[in-house]
This record gives C-alpha cells, structure tokens and sequence, in this order.
C-alpha cells in the first residue's frame, strides 16, 4: 500500500515584477498555509519524506505547513517539480524510492489538479485550489505502478471547505 499527499501552493503575491518562480505568498497564502499545517497535524498526518518544488511560493507554503510538525518532516526541494504538466509528475513518482510507502508533493497547477483525477479515476476536483490537499491510498507496492489502479480512498482539504472524504 503507497499512500500519496499532493498539495497545491498556497496563494501567491501577483503585485511584484518577480519571475513567476520566485513570487512569494500573500497574506492570505501565509494563512492558509498554517491552517493547513495545524489540520494535518489534528489529524495525526505522517509521511516519510516531502519532495517540494523549487518555486519560492511551493517552498513558502512547505516552511508554514511544518511549522505544525515537531520534529519536521523529512523534505527535499527538487527544480523538477516546478512543473504544470502531469506526465512530468507521474515521471517523478515513477522514479521515487519503493522503500518510502507515504510521500507528499508540494507543486502547481494544473497539473497537481489532473494528476488526482488520473489517479482517482474521477473528477476530484475540476480545479484544486491554492493550498488544496489531496491524500490518496493506493493498493500498489511499487511507484512504477501509480497509475495502473485507481485510489482506493481518497480524501481532500481546502481552506474554504476543509476537508471531505471523496471515497
């Protein structure tokens, strides 16, 4: 059983003349991005390791959400997942570790959103919003496989709703 977290940065700041890849987060981003590491936490989330992109807002939402965790969890920051495509998502956890049984991604849109329909083999969400967390249970044993069954739960946070049980 792999059991795989995808969270969307948290809201970021438009009101700079930054590169797109090292906007911060607003306000509102810092926010929720706290609140959703205290939910976490309350619901005694564990993972072996984090693997986050590279843009400043995907590692800024990363820093609030492990505010909640003490000790922090395991991360790793990867330029290869300041990515918008899903097969380049899929790529990554192809390749990750069969030792580590429960990940989290920390990246964009649209593919965080595509990627958890793909794998739930419905539409979860037609568009995860900014710090949207999506936990899917996977009944396989090798992250070659990632694809090839559906999730067989799966469950989603967002900071207006929190969180709901798809199936």
């Amino acid at each position: 059983m792999k059991q795989l977290t995808l969270v969307r940065h948290a809201k970021s700041d438009w009101n700079n003349k930054l590169s797109d890849h090292d906007r911060p987060l607003n306000k509102r981003g810092v926010k929720s991005a706290v609140e959703a590491g205290q939910y976490l936490v309350n619901k005694g989330f564990k993972v072996e390791k984090i693997y986050c992109s590279s843009a400043e807002r995907a590692q800024a939402t990363l820093a609030y959400i492990q505010q909640s965790f003490m000790p922090i969890i395991p991360f790793e920051i990867d330029k290869a997942l300041y990515t918008f495509n899903v097969q380049a998502l899929l790529q990554y956890i192809y390749n990750l570790d069969n030792k580590l049984n429960a990940v989290a991604l920390v990246g964009h849109n649209p593919a965080m959103t595509e990627l958890t329909n793909i794998l739930s083999n419905t539409i979860v969400a037609e568009n995860l919003p900014t710090c949207g967390i999506v936990e899917l249970q996977l009944n396989i044993t090798d992250w070659h496989h990632i694809d090839a069954v559906p999730a067989n739960k799966v469950s989603l946070y967002t900071p207006k709703n929190k969180s709901q049980n798809i199936f």
